[in-house]
């Protein structure tokens, strides 16, 4: 991710002394642009250094078995209360509470798919397959598309797939383009 960012320092370097012709807001933007990558580079360098050495990245196998087995446990005790009970409210309910246990599996997913759970790829697939596509009900191979190109372009309209929604805008354009007034007004 710093070399990235070190070429595009490099490249507004470039156009800055190149074109002497640009103006000099412009150039001052250049200059500010420059600098304001160069810090985030190294603010990114000592971030990543300080969560290593706190090993905060590490894979905590203990964690996952305990949530995978207490997550399940969940389901059961859902699905159980779907064949005791015929009272209509309780019913609904259970949905909000299963609609939980779905988002708890949803987040696991997610750590599988970042290889937090797991340390080989094989594994992963495995597990992903298992509570994306059955527990969760979406495609675990859409979803990794999908949220590799999230984290290549995070928050960069047309190429974040996360921030296309209805309900969401990033730009002031963004919020005026939604349709229906209250949409809008969400918005």
């Amino acid at each position: 991710m710093p070399e990235a960012s070190d070429n595009r320092t490099r490249d507004a370097h470039t156009v800055h002394s190149n074109n002497s012709s640009v103006p000099d807001t412009r150039r001052a933007d250049l200059t500010l642009a420059s600098s304001v990558r160069r810090s985030s580079a190294n603010e990114y360098v000592q971030l990543k250094q300080l969560i290593q050495q706190r090993r905060l990245l590490d894979q905590q196998p203990a964690y996952y078995t305990y949530k995978t087995l207490f997550t399940l446990s969940l389901l059961i005790i859902g699905i159980a209360f779907l064949f005791i009970s015929d009272n209509f409210w309780l019913q609904l309910l259970n949905a909000i509470y299963l609609g939980f246990v779905s988002m708890q599996f949803g987040l696991l997913g997610h750590d599988i798919g970042h290889r937090q759970v797991f340390r080989t790829g094989r594994r992963s697939r495995i597990a992903g397959f298992l509570v994306g596509n059955l527990l969760v009900g979406w495609s675990w191979s859409w979803w990794i598309d999908k949220h590799n190109a999230h984290h290549g372009h995070p928050i960069q309209l047309g190429l974040d797939p996360d921030i296309v929604r209805p309900f969401t805008a990033f730009t002031e354009v963004m919020a005026q383009w939604r349709q229906g007034k209250i949409i809008r007004f969400a918005v």
